[in-house]
């Protein structure tokens, strides 16, 4: 389905931020309650940062970015190229049509398939690599910032999934609706500690998996 797309999202979020606003008896009046919103202000000047970069280095940034601030969090989000889309039935990621229309070419030999799959799988891949370096550059910026002032600072889950092009009112792409990988991160994110999801680090799914095979190649 052309209106399918496998996306990776990820949620960055502060950690702590409930429990700061309680501290200040949720007054964001109070002197704590001040330091909330600047920790607010601190992802705001990491989106700041990202735009700034982007205009002076588009090389070093995916084609396609989507980007917002909910409250205490931060979501990017990309789409993959579709030769990684699975099968339907399979949640796994595989290179597909490339990889059936030409690597399995019986007149093209072995050789020059491997030659054409590890081209096309740079190819595709980039994009995946960017992104990922992106955030992990925002995530240790704010946890950098966060230090400075003792705070806990940032954990960001990176997570694949499918979603399906949903359009609002105004005609736009609304890319958190239909969207499974934005669903699965949101509830590594909310798991915590709980779930095995501890500290100010980063927690990568299946995505993982995708850029090891460009960094083998």
């Amino acid at each position: 389905m052309e209106d399918t797309k496998l996306t990776i999202t990820v949620v960055l979020d502060l950690l702590g931020f409930s429990q700061h606003l309680e501290l200040g008896n949720n007054d964001i009046r109070t002197k704590i309650g001040n330091q909330a919103i600047e920790r607010l202000s601190n992802l705001e000047k990491a989106i700041s940062i990202i735009e700034a970069e982007r205009n002076k280095h588009k090389d070093i940034f995916p084609s396609e970015l989507f980007y917002i601030r909910i409250n205490d969090s931060v979501i990017l989000n990309i789409d993959l190229n579709d030769d990684f889309m699975p099968s339907i039935g399979n949640s796994s990621i595989e290179p597909g049509k490339f990889y059936m229309d030409t690597i399995l070419t019986p007149s093209v030999d072995q050789n020059e398939r491997s030659r054409l799959y590890k081209q096309s799988m740079n190819k595709k891949t980039l994009d995946v690599c960017l992104f990922i370096g992106l955030v992990a550059r925002i995530h240790n910026y704010i946890n950098q910032i966060e230090s400075e002032s003792n705070l806990p600072g940032c954990r960001t889950i990176i997570s694949t999934g499918l979603r399906r092009v949903f359009l609002s009112n105004e005609g736009e792409d609304d890319r958190l609706s239909a969207n499974f990988s934005f669903s699965n991160a949101y509830l590594v994110s909310e798991s915590g500690s709980k779930g095995g999801f501890d500290g100010n680090n980063i927690y990568i799914r299946p995505v993982a998996n995708l850029v090891y095979r460009e960094l083998e190649v």
